[in-house]
């Protein structure tokens, strides 16, 4: 009993780093069932399972392996509702950067959730003091309803992201460094695609940069992706979308009012 304690002590204990657990395990079990079989067997899983990050950032997130993809399963745009406590709230402009620093640094796979906001109805509520919503300030509220600006800038991201897609499956970052918390990462390829993320770090101060010899304005806690290596389609503490629905919405007023 003391023994198998031990062995599952060792194992959460270890359980970020898949070999190393399950070799432990395999030893405890040797020791319990006087086996070795158990141990190639558990290592072996080790090369097969894929690990996953769940978390607000996972740009730097590594795989268990340089062979397997590096995948995102859960991006939390916002979090659970408690009776009490205020009402979760995730800015757009920095589920976009998160986003944007993923796909900057190697990406291959990402999820959002929730993308889609619903409701657990009685004692499907998830835990003590979680409220019926289950909101979760996504893009897509509870009610099905687009949340803007959320909804909008992740689409204008989206977007600027798939203008990337060919050089991104086509090629490797090159690092550069443009400050001390300013950075680009380079994809270009041999048929002349490539693309540009410029990234500032700096949660507080707006930078200049030079890259290529041109200078880009980063605002502070932003990401600018550039399709083309030259031209800024979308930085991530922009929020135009927003702007963009203000006016739509001014200009159907003012139509409105002359008839």
């Amino acid at each position: 009993m003391i023994l198998a304690t031990i062995c599952n002590a060792l194992y959460f204990l270890f359980q970020m780093n898949c070999i190393i657990r399950n070799v432990l395990y395999s030893l405890c079990c040797m020791a319990m069932f006087r086996t070795t079989t158990i141990i190639c067997f558990l290592v072996h899983l080790c090369t097969l399972q894929i690990n996953t990050c769940n978390s607000f950032y996972c740009d730097q997130f590594k795989p268990n392996s340089p062979n397997k993809p590096k995948m995102w399963t859960e991006n939390w745009p916002g979090w659970f509702k408690t009776f009490g406590a205020r009402d979760p709230h995730r800015p757009p402009q920095d589920v976009a950067y998160s986003v944007a620093r993923f796909f900057q640094k190697g990406g291959s796979v990402h999820n959002y959730y929730m993308y889609h906001g619903g409701t657990n109805f009685g004692r499907t509520s998830g835990g003590p003091f979680i409220t019926t919503s289950y909101d979760y300030d996504a893009p897509i509220d509870e009610y099905g309803l687009p949340r803007n600006p959320k909804w909008g800038h992740l689409k204008e991201l989206h977007r600027a992201i798939k203008l990337c897609e060919h050089a991104l499956l086509n090629s490797e970052p090159i690092n550069l460094s443009l400050g001390s918390s300013q950075e680009a990462d380079v994809y270009a390829n041999s048929s002349g695609g490539c693309a540009a993320f410029l990234a500032n770090m700096d949660d507080k101060n707006d930078k200049i940069v030079e890259f290529r010899n041109v200078s880009y304005h980063l605002p502070a806690w932003s990401v600018s992706i550039l399709p083309d290596c030259k031209n800024v389609v979308f930085n991530t503490a922009k929020v135009i979308f927003h702007i963009f629905l203000c006016l739509h919405a001014a200009n159907n007023h003012k139509l409105k009012s002359q008839f």
